[in-house]
């Protein structure tokens, strides 16, 4: 990621809405996902025709019109405009912009984060038979947002927008029929909509059809089986399918045995994040298994499982360690720290929307001399493009001197429709470096001088942070 600086993560779309639920990103879907062939020909229409005939009261109209303002195709993105179209065209009954406006609700997109008012336009959606808004009404009986937890009632809303051949629903429809929750246990009949959706190319349905077959739940026992569907779901990236195909060429399981074939796999699932992948690897690396044994590497891939949070991570990693000199050991755990730092920026990019990087200057927080960071991002869906503001107040941020509300004006204001300025552009994630994802800010406008502290405003900071830690250094005393 490289930051040089001190950086914060927030999960929401604007400064002051609340943090997005986690299981938010089973809510969004495509917002043209079932638009009729008429709509998708409105969407061809010259903007002005399609407002006059919105303006004009045409239900079609204003919810296409509000699918040109969420995807800013021939007007300028604005959130709050979209939200207002498909308030209107939702007030006549249309039932493609009651599930955009109740997903709106779900996400706190142009409207103010509110679950049951999403659940509310979902439902009128739903009963229209928009397939999109009944799986989103089940996924908010199945969290219990907005609506008091119903699991039997999730899986009779998937159910129907399953039949619909809504593709997120038959893979949910699968995993409650596979976990027993809300309808009674049935491998058989989760094989058969998980195959459903695998069909459809979903990786994740592709990955649960492969572990019934390698276990013979629902399906006949078949290892061969189960890595041909692993690999399915690997081949799309999905680094669970990546680790268990890498298991199956380790053991000989379905295929022959090649650990060659197996390092490969847990590569690519260690490099997505994967801490049994990356364990795995590591033990690899250790004994020269389907690679040249290397402890430095092996260092490296253990430190990283530990980051993560894998149980073996720090026995692996410190007993690679004592194998390492001094300086081969600094520089495993330079590369450790790199590729992390790699790692995930890359999970952040793929499995969120960073829509925002806010950079306030060294100061605004007390205690960091050094820049500070805030991201701003959505779950659910990858990033296309990234937003960046760099927050120049014109003074010398400190205890003295905080940031206000004022310092922030412009931001929130060009937030949003995501403008760009002298202090603010868009950068393309395709335009991001995918060796280093180095995401930090460089103003393509130049910007302004940060404005260089007088010798006296150093002085004085220096003195503020030596009495504050004179005043630890007393407090610690009297615990002793």
């Amino acid at each position: 990621m490289r930051f040089p600086f001190i950086f914060f993560l927030l999960a929401s779309p604007l400064l002051g809405q609340s943090s997005l639920n986690k299981n938010t990103d089973q809510l969004m879907q495509k917002k043209t996902a079932g638009v009729s062939p008429v709509g998708k020909l409105l969407e061809n229409i010259q903007i002005s025709t399609l407002r006059t005939n919105a303006e004009r009261g045409d239900a079609l109209a204003q919810f296409v019109l509000g699918l040109r303002f969420t995807s800013g195709e021939g007007v300028p993105k604005d959130d709050c405009e979209a939200a207002k179209w498909y308030r209107k065209a939702s007030e006549q009954g249309q039932g493609e912009a009651q599930q955009c406006l109740g997903l709106a609700y779900a996400v706190g997109r142009g409207v103010v984060q509110d679950y049951a008012e999403a659940v509310k336009w979902f439902r009128k959606a739903a009963e229209q038979g928009v397939a999109t808004a009944q799986s989103n009404l089940a996924v908010s009986y199945t969290n219990g947002q907005g609506v008091a937890q119903d699991y039997a009632e999730a899986v009779k809303w998937f159910r129907k927008a399953a039949e619909q051949g809504n593709v997120i629903a038959q893979l949910k429809l699968a995993m409650a029929l596979d976990d027993g929750q809300g309808v009674p246990q049935d491998y058989a009949e989760a094989g058969k909509w998980y195959l459903k959706a695998s069909d459809q190319g979903n990786e994740k349905a592709q990955c649960y059809l492969g572990i019934l077959y390698s276990e013979g739940r629902g399906v006949p026992q078949d290892d061969a089986e189960a890595v041909r569907w692993y690999r399915k779901a690997a081949d799309q990236g999905l680094a669970f399918a990546q680790l268990s195909l890498g298991i199956c060429y380790k053991k000989g399981k379905g295929v022959p045995q090649d650990d060659a074939e197996s390092v490969k796999w847990f590569k690519k699932a260690a490099g997505q994040g994967l801490a049994d992948a990356q364990r795995n690897l590591a033990i690899n690396y250790m004994l020269g298994q389907g690679t040249p044994q290397n402890f430095s590497e092996a260092y490296v891939w253990s430190s990283i499982c530990a980051a993560n949070g894998g149980k073996e991570g720090p026995t692996l990693r410190d007993a690679n360690a004592k194998t390492l000199s001094p300086t081969a050991l600094k520089l495993a755990q330079a590369r450790a720290r790199k590729l992390h730092e790699e790692i995930q920026a890359k999970k952040l990019l793929e499995e969120c929307d960073l829509h925002t990087v806010l950079e306030c200057p060294g100061g605004t927080f007390q205690g960091a001399g050094v820049k500070t960071v805030v991201l701003f991002f959505q779950k659910g869906h990858p990033t296309k493009k990234v937003w960046y503001y760099q927050l120049q107040p014109g003074r010398n941020m400190g205890k003295t001197n905080p940031l206000n509300d004022e310092d922030l004006g412009e931001f929130v204001e060009l937030q949003k429709t995501l403008a760009d300025s002298p202090k603010s552009w868009s950068v393309d994630v395709k335009g991001i470096d995918k060796g280093s994802f180095d995401l930090s800010a460089k103003n393509p406008n130049g910007g302004e001088e940060e404005a260089l502290r007088s010798p006296e405003e150093i002085l004085d900071e220096i003195a503020a942070l030596d009495a504050e830690s004179a005043e630890v250094l007393v407090t610690i005393r009297g615990l002793l």
